[in-house]
This record gives C-alpha cells, structure tokens and sequence, in this order.
C-alpha cells in the first residue's frame, strides 16, 4: 500500500531526478509517468578528493599485503547484503587456481557472520579479509589490481566511477541497472553475468 501511494505521488511531481537510465525506465514502467518528467542525472563524484585520498599509506597488519608485488589483490566495496553479492564473489575467487591472490572485502552490514562461515567453509582465511568500514576506501583501491562489483542489482553503482578514478582495472557484473552505463564491455572494463559464480 506504502509502495502504491509512493508511485501515485510521482504524477504530482514537477520534475523526477534518476540516477541512471535504468532507474528511469523502472519509474517509467512502474508508475505509468511521462518520460518527459524524468532527467537523469548520474551520481557526480569529486576526482580532486579521491586523487588526495588515494595517495594516503596504508598502514597496520594489511600494509604489507598491498606492498605485495607478487600476489593479485582483488578488491570489493559496499554494503555486506545479499544485493551487492559477496557471497559470489567469495566463491568465484575460490575458483582461482595457480594464481596467489588476496580478496579484500571493504564494508559493514547484516552478511557478515555469513560471509566469515563461507571463507571458513572453503578455507580462504588467509586470502579473503574483510575491512569493515573504512573512512578512506580509495587507498585499497589505489593499492589494488582489481576492483570487482559482484550485485545482483544497483541503482547506478557509484563505486565503480569511484574505482575508475584511483585508476584501478574493474571488473562487474552486468546486473541491473547502471554498469553498462558506465562499462563498455572490454575497452574501459569487463562485464560479466550477474548471479554467476562462474562468469565472475
């Protein structure tokens, strides 16, 4: 009921904000308002602020991790929740044969004790850390080779800009919506299937 009274009320609006393409065509197809009310507007981020995090050390027990020259370090930004699919990542990583690796996980949320059974469960504690929350994520970001958004869905995907900034090779799923707004396939990073261990 909550839910219709709020799609009601965008017939009342002057003007509708999306923050990406798929957003809009959600709220177009939900709502039944003319697309001419909707302008999307994608989330900005400031570049001068992320090039001044960035270059800031790391320090503590994972400094000497990311000075790893010699071993691939993954990384993965967000919520711990089902949508932005850690769980996947985690299994996909378990895939990785041949290659040393570390897979750091920046964030806090509801998954946690999940995620800490799953990287027991397939005896990744030496290579799967999870960060918590860190106040300055671009520094592991800047420090790392790969960036992966592993959602099952997004409304935009902001950290994956945010990841292109430090300069770091991302890697993401193609869920809906917005990567393939901002990812060409294979020229500025790689999509792949969304809820697919393997792909991932």
């Amino acid at each position: 009921f909550f839910e219709k009274i709020i799609d009601f009320s965008y017939h009342y609006a002057d003007k509708i904000i999306a923050l990406s393409k798929g957003v809009s065509n959600d709220i177009k197809s939900r709502t039944k308002v003319k697309k001419e009310k909707i302008k999307v507007i994608y989330n900005p981020i400031n570049i001068d602020f992320i090039e001044k995090e960035k270059k800031a050390n790391i320090s503590g027990k994972y400094a000497q991790m990311f000075s790893n020259k010699k071993v691939l370090k993954i990384i993965n930004i967000g919520h711990l929740q089902n949508q932005k699919g850690q769980d996947l990542l985690i299994k996909a990583v378990s895939e990785i044969k041949g290659i040393p690796f570390y897979l750091f996980i920046v964030g806090e949320g509801e998954q946690r004790n999940n995620l800490e059974n799953l990287i027991d469960k397939l005896g990744l504690r030496n290579k799967v850390f999870l960060l918590g929350f860190q106040r300055n994520p671009y520094k592991f970001l800047s420090n790392s080779d790969i960036f992966v958004l592993s959602s099952r869905w997004e409304g935009f995907g902001h950290v994956i800009v945010e990841a292109m900034a430090t300069g770091t090779t991302v890697i993401s799923t193609n869920c809906r919506s917005g990567p393939s707004e901002i990812i060409k396939n294979n020229y500025d990073g790689v999509l792949c299937r969304p809820n697919n261990v393997k792909d991932i």
